[in-house]
């Protein structure tokens, strides 16, 4: 399974699943590339400063028709606000609400026999998208529980070193959970 995944509702669905790849037809992955800012300025004095949001841009080597239109039922229009989960740095992915550009011009340009090579997606003003707990993951109050780093977005204000405890809100509230919501649980980081 991949890490990269792209729908119209959160959590997205793996990306392999969404395109029905098969040994057949081969793995369809794309390649990312993750940008900070969507764009940085050169300022006088040297430095760079970056503004906007951060943009993501998946390059698809190879796609058939069908897979092309699989992709355009999550963006119908010229852009559509989706649900991605990205590499950011190498082997990292984080969730975000996005909205998906559709590669209108290099459509007509990088079609042959209907085959599309290097097909690349924006996706613009990425907003991380808050991690919810499932019930396979609820806990109750005083019971130990490991919070995987991975699922929940930290910024770098956020930082946390190892041993370290952090207290979590908790913003959804499942029925197994005896938390009440809006009560914060300590959470220790090992």
């Amino acid at each position: 399974m991949s890490s990269i995944r792209l729908g119209t509702t959160y959590p997205p669905t793996d990306i392999e699943t969404v395109l029905s790849t098969t040994q057949l037809t081969g793995k369809r992955e794309p390649r990312t590339r993750f940008y900070e800012a969507g764009q940085f300025l050169d300022r006088l004095d040297g430095y760079i400063t970056p503004q906007g949001f951060a943009l993501a841009v998946w390059t698809f080597d190879i796609l058939d028709q069908t897979m092309v239109d699989t992709l355009r039922t999550y963006c119908p229009g010229f852009d559509a606000t989706v649900y991605i989960s990205t590499r950011i740095e190498d082997g990292i992915y984080q969730d975000y609400e996005a909205t998906m550009i559709w590669p209108f011009k290099q459509m007509e340009r990088r079609q042959f026999n209907g085959i599309y090579l290097g097909l690349e997606f924006q996706f613009r003003h990425l907003k991380v998208v808050d991690y919810e707990m499932d019930e396979s993951e609820a806990v109750t109050v005083g019971e130990a529980a490991t919070v995987l780093l991975a699922n929940y977005p930290l910024s770098v204000s956020d930082s946390v070193t190892v041993g370290e405890s952090v207290t979590v809100k908790l913003l959804s509230i499942t029925a197994s959970n005896s938390v009440t919501v809006g009560e914060s649980v300590g959470v220790s980081i090992s």
